[in-house]
């Protein structure tokens, strides 16, 4: 749920702390997705989702208030996370014999 990428809480994060490279970091974040398929298959339906939730976002109520220090280090803590949290291979593949 941390991917930063559309209405994932990852991409509402990126939203706010990004602003217009938001759209640019989309684009990497779907690319890794389809370059990790190679992987795991499992990241071309995650790459497909975010295509699906990921391009656009809703504006939020206020955009012209400034993050603060406690939101920007939250959204360190976030991507803290979910680096240490993230998996190139979520479910092994098993092979049947």
């Amino acid at each position: 749920n941390l991917i930063p990428v559309g209405q994932f809480d990852g991409g509402h994060i990126a939203y706010a702390v990004l602003g217009k490279f938001r759209k640019l970091s989309t684009i990497v974040i779907i690319a890794l997705m389809v370059l990790l398929g190679l992987l795991w298959p499992g990241w071309y339906f995650w790459a497909m989702l975010a295509l699906l939730l990921g391009l656009r976002h809703p504006k939020p109520q206020d955009e012209i208030t400034p993050l603060g220090k406690k939101e920007k280090i939250l959204a360190l803590l976030a991507l803290i996370i979910f680096i240490l949290t993230f998996m190139p291979v979520p479910i092994p593949i098993a092979t049947i014999k």
